[in-house]
């Protein structure tokens, strides 16, 4: 992409661009951008988690696509693991990849035609799957794909779109209909999760050797107390009209915790003082996406309504792998035995103290992940829209009491392959990608 801005595109393209951040990402029209394809970055990057939500094929991390790919060249974009990409194919290739789409659609036409369905398992547990979401606009989609509410509404985006801190009032009229359209199904809304992978243009930048350990997510809005509280008084205040959680990430101790606390204590006392209408009893949760989250989530649970496992950051900071550098992106891997022992951990705290844990991160959205999650113990998953069909599909051939034994067999294991080819065994008659691949 030679210096042009997405927002000026006006014919079908594939973008090829060195890197593009969620600011560019925002910038989309989905009838014209039918591809991605970078030289940095990953799947499960922040700007990967987009594509894949508004069902753009996308490879990410080729080092050298934007130096071997020119302007008007024909790509044929395949992401089937571990991603291809083929420039000006001949054509019996082109043929043969026509083909595989459309086998491709009518498999997924088969599948949404069933999204209606409860997720119900074979001896009879019902989840709850919800649908992960940037914008108020895909709630149409998340309702389309089947979705029980909106387990994850990112906040970042309005921000980047307005390319300036949003009034109270801005944020409450987005976050009250999203309240609204949604009722009487839940909403969970993420405070703001800014720099790390999502770095805000219009914030005077300040020099991080290691951007994801550094001043992110809460820690910033804790830095900037005049943003979050502004944005708290929002989500209060839109709880009137739904049924809207609070959700707080990357708490990684409980001095963090006790902050929050003590701004939503403060956000009451200013909605009381102008006699606002509002809602102080919405559900406080935390993000577990921190290892020392996970080693504290006991005495965390105590203080709080549920924990939302972002696994995203997770593997990101356990395994000590950056997840936009696509030299270490091998070592990326939700069912690495050191995440699932993780979960695991999370998942039995949060029991112990009687609270709800929801799965949010991308990890909840890949069916060769729901025998283990759902042996675990996690019933309510949150994902991106369109993988809720593939996932209802794949709960409904479930059989939970085998799930569990299997999960504790898996837990054993010490490397991710010995996990991935038991699960590819056991389950191989209702994993989805034999549909998908030739």
């Amino acid at each position: 992409m030679h210096n042009i801005k997405i927002a000026d595109i006006n014919k079908r393209v594939i973008i090829v661009a060195h890197d593009l951040t969620p600011a560019d990402a925002s910038q989309i029209q989905l009838e014209l951008i039918k591809g991605f394809v970078t030289d940095r970055g990953g799947k499960d990057s922040h700007t990967g988690i987009v594509a894949k939500s508004l069902k753009i094929p996308s490879v990410f991390g080729l080092a050298r696509a934007t130096a071997s790919i020119n302007n008007d060249d024909i790509l044929i974009v395949d992401v089937v693991l571990p991603g291809l990409i083929i420039i000006n194919p001949e054509e019996d290739t082109l043929f043969r990849y026509e083909e595989r789409l459309a086998r491709f659609e009518a498999y997924r036409a088969d599948i949404e035609r069933e999204s209606h369905l409860p997720a119900i398992t074979r001896d009879g547990v019902e989840l709850n799957l919800m649908a992960n979401i940037e914008l108020v606009e895909e709630v149409v989609s998340a309702k389309d794909n089947g979705a029980s509410g909106i387990g994850l509404f990112r906040t970042e985006f309005l921000y980047l779109d307005l390319k300036r801190f949003p009034t109270e009032e801005e944020l409450l009229i987005k976050y009250k209909e999203l309240a609204e359209l949604m009722t009487p199904q839940s909403v969970t809304i993420r405070t703001l999760d800014i720099n790390g992978d999502k770095f805000n243009p219009y914030i005077d930048p300040v020099e991080e050797a290691n951007p994801a350990l550094g001043l992110r997510a809460v820690r910033f809005c804790l830095e900037n107390k005049d943003i979050f509280i502004t944005q708290i008084k929002a989500i209060l205040r839109a709880g009137a009209f739904g049924h809207i959680k609070l959700l707080i990430p990357m708490i990684s101790c409980m001095e963090e915790l006790v902050q929050v606390k003590a701004v939503i204590r403060q956000a009451v006392a200013e909605l009381e003082r102008d006699e606002k209408v509002f809602n102080k009893d919405i559900p406080l949760g935390i993000m577990i996406e921190v290892p020392s989250a996970v080693l504290m989530a006991d005495e965390l649970a105590g203080q709080v309504n549920f924990f939302s496992i972002g696994t995203n950051d997770l593997i990101q900071y356990s395994m000590a792998i950056d997840r936009r550098n696509r030299r270490v992106a091998h070592l990326y891997q939700a069912l690495n035995p050191a995440v699932l022992k993780m979960i695991k951990m999370t998942f039995e705290a949060a029991r112990k103290n009687n609270i709800e844990v929801v799965m949010c991160g991308e990890m909840a959205g890949d069916p060769i992940n729901i025998p283990v999650l759902l042996g675990i113990g996690i019933r309510h998953l949150s994902m991106n829209p369109a993988s809720i069909p593939v996932i209802k599909k794949m709960v409904r051939d479930i059989d939970i009491e085998k799930a569990r034994k299997i999960s504790e067999e898996l837990i054993q294991f010490t490397t991710v392959q010995e996990i991935i080819r038991f699960i590819q065994e056991e389950y191989k008659d209702i994993l989805p990608y034999k549909e998908t691949e030739d």
